[in-house]
């Protein structure tokens, strides 16, 4: 009530402080001692390392790698602004793309404190990368042990995949930080009986669906789960049942807002899902317009999942290489084959159930394997490469010429080759090649950084074409907030353009190159600057006039001039 529906809460300080005070309270349930691990001063050392080490790969160079920023991050950063510019303060309903604004309330600070800029829209993604590094560890340690739990905590460290995702200003990269606190917290509860197992996996599943929409398959994971494993020990299921009624206590708690939201606005809930869903557009495509028939489609999509993991190449935010490659993916394998062989495990089938649950995720979501939709699913893939590099190195120290060389050096060794392996192909390889981004965003991109060195600013004519309206595109309007600028598009002549500035600069694209000559003919200037990209690309032409427009290019008086598309001064969207 204190919050509402509108884009600004009725009651900030009430709605926000009865929150926080809640999730105080169901914090008071945990028992006096707490979790408190007490790890030996070495192994705290080691991880605080690894730790530090992780976010060190993924706050360097921010700005630039990725050099091209995606229009999905430049709407994130729009939306950041707008609470941060005190246009929206409710934390407990929706924004861009239906994504709750929790999320965008937390890229607001950055942009407050470091100013407009990719690095700034991209930070926080970075310090939750690293923050899943340690929850890794510690859901790796209280599952599997000390070996596990470090060898698991190096591997997400210098995870290409991960790097990737926690360089992106995007709200996918938190689903891994509260997947694996779910699964810590449940692990922990489980084994110890203790309550605050269960309320930390409780309160990391309703933050998590604050963000993206993946954990959401976490509502359906643990009672597949609890169900498998309770079912075989009647003692055991009564002396848990408590502890995992406190989870979804706590769960509904924390998301409870949100709830309400949801369902007094159902669709903002559905929408995630329904514009990726399988059996939307993505299904007509596939079975009326190729002909394709059910089954196939759906194998194919199967098929496709399963091998995103390491053969078939990912589409989208990390197009063009699968989740692991090399050695990464040969101990992965391994690693599913030694949870195979005790699957009725209950640490085993946790992750058996993870990894399955993301599959089953891109199987049915358009476009598979689409690389955004994998992410949630890094700290399980880590801890299983550490499982299968633990029983190579056994094997290694078994079988190998020289006994001496014992398994927890093979170990070391499996670790730091397939580290360098992944951390070069992400830095040395994949950001080298500068890979992300399609060519309009590279456009857009490279237009921002050009604009953005002129001093002083001139008047902007975009000669756009239909399919890039360059002037409202969501990356210029977040990095070049005020510009004066408009589109010429195709069929609109010249003299029917409304100037502010007798001597503007035009921005022409590689398809609309032939109406240079006319801009030359009427603004005398220049010469034309051409701007390429990756590999030699055009990308844009530049020019700019020196002169006014000649007379005889000019309407004649009386005649009505149109074709101007405004940026708005403070540079936010129009409807």
């Amino acid at each position: 009530m204190a919050a509402g529906d509108a884009a600004n809460m009725k009651s900030p300080f009430a709605a926000v402080g009865l929150w926080i005070l809640a999730l105080a309270m169901v914090g008071l349930l945990a028992e006096r001692t707490g979790w408190s691990p007490r790890l030996p001063p070495k192994e705290a050392a080691a991880a605080a390392a690894i730790v530090l080490l992780g976010l060190g790969l993924r706050v360097w160079d921010l700005q630039g790698t990725p050099l091209v920023i995606s229009g999905n991050e430049a709407s994130v950063g729009l939306e950041a602004l707008d609470i941060a510019e005190g246009r929206h303060n409710n934390l407990f309903d929706t924004g861009w793309f239906s994504f709750p604004s929790l999320y965008f309330a937390i890229q607001s600070l950055p942009l407050r404190w470091l100013g407009i800029s990719i690095g700034a829209v991209r930070i926080t993604s970075a310090f939750a990368g690293a923050l899943t590094i340690a929850a890794t560890y510690l859901y790796a340690r209280v599952a599997w042990g000390k070996r596990i739990a470090l060898v698991s905590a190096a591997f997400v460290c210098a995870f290409a995949f991960h790097i990737h995702f926690s360089r992106l200003g995007l709200n996918n990269i938190w689903d891994g930080l509260f997947a694996a606190l779910v699964a810590a917290g449940l692990t922990y509860g489980v084994k110890s009986g203790r309550r605050s197992g269960y309320l930390l996996a409780g309160a990391a599943l309703g933050l998590g669906q604050f963000f993206y929409v993946s954990t959401r398959v976490f509502l359906i994971l643990i009672p597949v789960w609890g169900l498998a494993t309770l079912s075989r020990d009647r003692g055991l299921a009564r002396r848990r049942l408590e502890g995992l009624g406190l989870l979804g206590w706590a769960a509904v708690v924390v998301t409870l807002p949100l709830i309400l939201f949801y369902a007094r606005h159902p669709q903002e809930f559905l929408a995630p899902i329904s514009r990726v869903n399988l059996f939307g557009w993505w299904w007509q495509v596939q079975t009326v317009n190729f002909g394709d028939p059910a089954w196939w489609v759906l194998g194919e999509q199967a098929l496709n999942a399963i091998g995103g993991f390491g053969l078939v190449p990912l589409r989208e935010f990390y197009a063009g290489q699968p989740l692991l490659t090399g050695l990464g993916f040969a101990l992965l394998v391994v690693g599913v084959a030694v949870l195979m062989r005790r699957w009725k495990e209950a640490r085993n089938l946790l992750l058996l159930l993870w990894i399955a649950s993301a599959i089953a995720v891109v199987a049915l979501s358009a476009n598979a394997p689409a690389a955004q939709r994998y992410v949630f699913v890094a700290p399980a893939v880590s801890t299983i490469v550490a499982v299968g590099l633990s029983r190579l190195a056994e094997r290694a120290a078994a079988l190998g010429p020289r006994p001496g060389l014992r398994a927890p050096t093979w170990a070391a060794i499996l670790l730091c080759v397939a580290m360098i392996s992944e951390a070069g192909y992400y830095f040395a390889k994949y950001s080298a090649e500068q890979r992300f981004g399609d060519y309009n965003e590279e456009r857009v991109t490279q237009a921002v950084y050009y604009l953005r060195d002129l001093e002083p600013r001139s008047e902007v004519v975009f000669l756009s074409s239909p399919r890039l309206i360059l002037s409202s595109h969501d990356t210029l309007l977040f990095l070049l907030p005020g510009l004066m600028a408009q589109d010429l598009l195709p069929g609109k002549p010249l003299s029917e353009t409304r100037l502010q500035s007798a001597r503007p600069l035009f921005v022409v694209l590689l398809e609309r190159e032939a109406d240079l000559a006319e801009i030359m003919r009427c603004f005398p200037g220049g010469p034309p600057v051409r701007i390429e990209g990756r590999r030699g690309r055009l990308l844009f032409i530049a020019y700019q006039a020196r002169e006014a427009m000649m007379e005889e290019c000019q309407a004649p008086k009386g005649k009505p001039m149109a074709g101007r598309i405004p940026l708005p001064v403070d540079g936010r969207r129009t409807p």
